[in-house]
């Protein structure tokens, strides 16, 4: 039981364990007609004051924002939850619109994103092909313009009708862009061909680009830049592939062993070198297993073919270079020097394996074109160590020959005795140069180096304008240097008879004067005196003979002894009058 008066007592009581439990409880425990007490009313206030401080302090900060406080009261809870919740009418209509635009903006902004990257892949291609290229002292970041990306853009990637592009640096302009080869000589471009399988509009981009476009660059020479990648590149992938029918692959490897040979060959003609196309097909066979294979065999039937064709070329070729009647002394040896180059370099190619290999693998075929092919390759072995003859001696010309081609025509005539004598050394001691066709030939070359000097001391401008004494001076000069020189090769007495054997060469070059081609002047001198100097060293020796036989007739007393002192007179006589003895 309570008393009336405790009341009042026990709802402030009451009143206050809620306010510290929260808003959560409901405020069923006053009346409907009872207020609450001044102190929680100010309280409530207070906690109202703080929570907005706190939310205004964490928007103007930016930092975290506290947890808000607990309401006083279970009427102020009830406001703020209804202040939280959104509401039906107006504010609804207004978040929908909201979610609307916001849509639309992010549409808008994919739309722009794929106009950025289509044109940013349009970009990627020109910096792909930018990236690629690579030319010896250039950088394309800092030579590459805009002008080059337009150009690219409109006459390569977006025109159908040109398919080549082509980078390469010019001498004055720099690095410059074409859709064809330039004519001028280049030594280093790099080149982007469209692929035949590109079909018409279709646009080349990053994905694409490597399926469509095919580069690389090309230094140097161009066909020996096309020797190098064909063997290197494209003929071990045509040989290795195995997929195409027989008859396919068959004709191909056929007709690429002859496109290999004729490059080879021509690429290594361009410095007079012979260099024999040696294939990789057949290597990984033994002689049995190529002999049973008959298109293998007549292909490389062809190839030996082929090396026999350039082996008697180089055989052939000192011919050619006899009828040369431009060439000089120097020429000569140069050509010697090459030929001596050339068919070492044959030979020791012929002692490669591969070419060992291909033999063995036709003679085990019983091929007809072996034989010959290896009497060629004998022949080549001798014709090399007379080349190498040949080099050594003449070898020893060279210096004079350097002389004589700076010379003038005053200066000749001391230098032809010298010459003269270091020929006669080479013919008499060389095993390979003594032969008529070798003296013939030296000689002559001698004579064109001559009358080039004679013909670049004499001016014609000189003479028309009227420098006639320095026209006159030079005039004589030429005439008495061919004079010298016909007189050191129309006298042969000395160096026969101071000769150490008698070998019967300068005796025989009674021909000698086509060495000169001069006149038939020149060549009765030339004969007269080897007539004279053979009459002499026959006479002599002849006299000797009979007046040893006359001696010895005379003490036998035989009555042929009067013919022979009759050939004793005879051959004591003038080469003129002398007659001939019956013997001879």
């Amino acid at each position: 039981h309570t008393n009336s008066t405790d009341l009042p007592a026990m709802s402030q009581a009451g009143d206050t364990n809620i306010a510290e439990e929260g808003a959560e409880a409901p405020d069923k425990h006053l009346p409907v007609d009872m207020e609450p007490a001044a102190d929680v009313t100010e309280e409530t206030e207070k906690a109202d004051t703080e929570k907005e401080k706190s939310r205004s302090s964490s928007g103007a900060g930016g930092g975290e924002a506290a947890p808000p406080a607990a309401p006083a009261t279970p009427s102020a809870a009830a406001d703020a939850a209804g202040a939280e919740q959104p509401a039906d009418g107006e504010g609804g209509e207004v978040a929908i619109a909201e979610n609307n635009e916001e849509a639309a903006a992010a549409a808008a902004a994919a739309a722009a994103a794929a106009e950025a990257e289509a044109e940013a892949a349009k970009l990627t291609v020109l910096d792909l092909i930018k990236s690629k290229i690579v030319l010896t002292d250039y950088l394309m970041d800092e030579t590459f313009t805009e002008e080059h990306a337009v150009f690219i853009e409109t006459e390569f990637l977006q025109s159908s009708h040109s398919n080549l592009l082509v980078a390469y640096a010019h001498p004055k302009a720099g690095l410059q862009f074409d859709t064809s080869f330039p004519t001028m000589r280049l030594t280093e471009f790099f080149y982007f061909m469209k692929s035949s399988t590109i079909e018409e509009g279709q646009e080349i981009t990053v994905e694409n680009f490597n399926d469509l476009i095919q580069y690389g660059s090309i230094s140097g020479m161009g066909i020996d830049c096309m020797l190098r990648v064909m063997n290197e590149l494209y003929a071990p992938v045509f040989f290795a592939n195995k997929d195409w029918p027989d008859t396919i692959r068959n004709d191909f490897s056929l007709q690429l062993h002859k496109f290999m040979s004729s490059l080879t060959d021509t690429r290594w003609k361009l410095e007079d070198k012979t260099v024999l196309y040696v294939p990789i097909e057949g290597m990984d066979l033994t002689s049995e297993e190529a002999a049973k294979d008959k298109d293998l065999i007549q292909r490389l039937e062809m190839i030996l073919i082929h090396w026999t064709r350039q082996i008697k070329d180089v055989t052939g070729s000192q011919n050619a270079f006899d009828d040369d009647d431009k060439a000089g002394p120097l020429d000569e040896i140069n050509f010697w020097k090459n030929r001596c180059e050339d068919l070492s370099g044959i030979s020791k190619q012929l002692d490669k394996p591969g070419v060992k290999k291909i033999t063995a693998h036709l003679e085990a075929a019983k091929s007809s074109y072996v034989a010959n092919f290896l009497k060629l390759a004998s022949e080549i072995k001798k014709n090399t160590a007379q080349a190498q003859s040949n080099l050594k001696f003449l070898t020893s010309l060279k210096d004079m020959c350097y002389e004589l081609a700076d010379a003038k025509p005053k200066d000749i005539p001391g230098m032809l005795q010298k010459l003269v004598n270091r020929i006669r050394m080479i013919w008499t001691n060389s095993d390979h140069y003594n032969n008529k066709e070798s003296m013939t030939g030296i000689f002559r070359k001698l004579s064109n180096e001559i009358i080039r000097r004679c013909c670049a001391e004499i001016s014609l401008d000189k003479i028309f304008q009227g420098y006639i004494t320095s026209s006159v001076n030079s005039l004589n000069e030429c005439i008495t240097c061919c004079k010298k020189w016909k007189e050191s090769i129309l006298r042969p007495q000395k160096s026969i008879s101071d000769s150490p054997r008698t070998r019967g060469t300068w005796t025989r070059a009674a021909s000698l004067p086509r060495w000169t081609r001069s006149s038939s002047a020149a060549k009765t001198c030339w004969r007269s005196a080897s007539v004279r100097a053979t009459s002499l060293a026959t006479r002599r020796a002849t006299r000797r003979s009979c007046q040893f036989l006359a001696a010895h007739a005379a003490r036998r007393s035989r009555p042929s002894c009067s013919r022979w002192r009759a050939c004793s007179r005879s051959c004591s006589r003038p080469s003129g009058t002398r007659k001939t003895p019956f013997w001879m």
